[in-house]
């Protein structure tokens, strides 16, 4: 008699009627599953990707108004001699500063609509937007805050005759 033993793979005793399972159908089951849970950890990997996620709506950007004369000439002055500082600073800086200046050159239009224009209110909006130039000196801000309302100031009196 030889010592060899022969294992039998377990019996699982089929339901009548039912047509019996074969390691192949088992197999192709499992990878079936694997394949299941595989696409829902894709799904769910997608839901949390910000490249996948569905894009907020935004509202429109209203209309650009053009700009009136006044206010262009206002912007030309504003910009004078400030080309090389410009310049040297990051695109983000200049973003901030372009639009800064676009407000205040919005803000000096508007105080042109007042019965009475104040030089002091006009130096006041140059210098706070000066003030984003980095590492602005206290005395070329005061001189180009000057310089620039006085300008600004001979172009409102030009208007009114």
């Amino acid at each position: 008699m030889s010592d060899e033993i022969k294992i039998s793979p377990p019996r699982v005793e089929q339901q009548p009627g039912a047509p019996e399972t074969t390691s192949i159908e088992k197999k192709g089951e499992q990878s079936a599953e694997r394949a299941r849970i595989a696409v829902e950890q894709a799904k769910e990997a997608a839901r949390h990707s910000p490249a996948l996620k569905p894009r907020v709506q935004t509202k429109p950007a209203p209309p650009v108004q053009p700009k009136s004369e006044l206010r262009l000439d206002i912007e030309d002055i504003l910009e004078e001699d400030l080309q090389d500082i410009y310049f040297q600073m990051t695109p983000k800086q200049r973003l901030q500063f372009k639009t800064e200046g676009e407000k205040t050159a919005g803000a000096i239009e508007q105080l042109f609509k007042k019965a009475q224009v104040k030089i002091v209110e006009i130096i006041s909006y140059i210098k706070h937007w000066l003030l984003l130039i980095p590492g602005v000196s206290k005395f070329f801000m005061e001189q180009e805050a000057k310089i620039k309302a006085d300008k600004i100031y001979d172009l409102h009196t030009k208007e009114d005759i």
